[in-house]
């Protein structure tokens, strides 16, 4: 497959993400800053990415069992075969896999520091994390927000907060600084 069509995918992905985000702005008003960055990124601003990623066969394994719902499957065009043909790495690469959340999260990056497109300001990727795949409490020095394309999603903020359910189409928001876990 051509670079050029991963790319396609991943600006695809990125304008719908956009243009989903901004059916909840009324709800988060967090989100007008995030939508507007999404919204001015330059698409000319590519990332070389250093030759191609075939995805793992746990990963292949992985996205065949994702149910992607017809409003999903409008996100950005996304399909399994799309998913299959973007860049996916473990997101603890080299990391001593002995916690077994770093051997389920996967991610691809589509738009950042290391994603398809170049953008010093915001990230935004495809996560993957595995039924089962608790990830720990843990924190970042930035705002995070959680669309969940498929399954169910336990999130937690505070090691005394209670967990609550992020399921298909919702969104969740953890300021940044907050303590947070992860649960599929």
């Amino acid at each position: 497959m051509s670079q050029s069509n991963k790319f396609e995918i991943a600006k695809k992905i990125i304008i719908s993400l956009s243009s989903k985000l901004l059916t909840f702005e009324d709800d988060c008003p967090e989100l007008a800053q995030f939508i507007e960055e999404l919204e001015s990124i330059n698409f000319s601003l590519r990332h070389q990415l250093v030759g191609t990623i075939k995805p793992s066969n746990e990963i292949l394994t992985s996205l065949n069992t994702i149910r992607l719902n017809s409003s999903n499957k409008k996100f950005g065009g996304l399909n399994h075969a799309d998913m299959t043909k973007l860049n996916w790495t473990k997101i603890y690469d080299g990391v001593d896999p002995k916690h077994s959340f770093i051997n389920g999260m996967f991610a691809s990056r589509l738009l950042g520091l290391d994603g398809y497109y170049a953008s010093n300001r915001i990230s935004a990727g495809l996560m993957l994390i595995l039924p089962g795949v608790i990830y720990p409490f843990h924190t970042h020095p930035v705002k995070e927000f959680y669309y969940c394309l498929s399954g169910k999603l336990l999130i937690q903020h505070d090691i005394d907060g209670k967990k609550f359910s992020l399921g298909e189409g919702e969104i969740s928001i953890t300021p940044e600084g907050k303590l947070h876990s992860l649960e599929v």
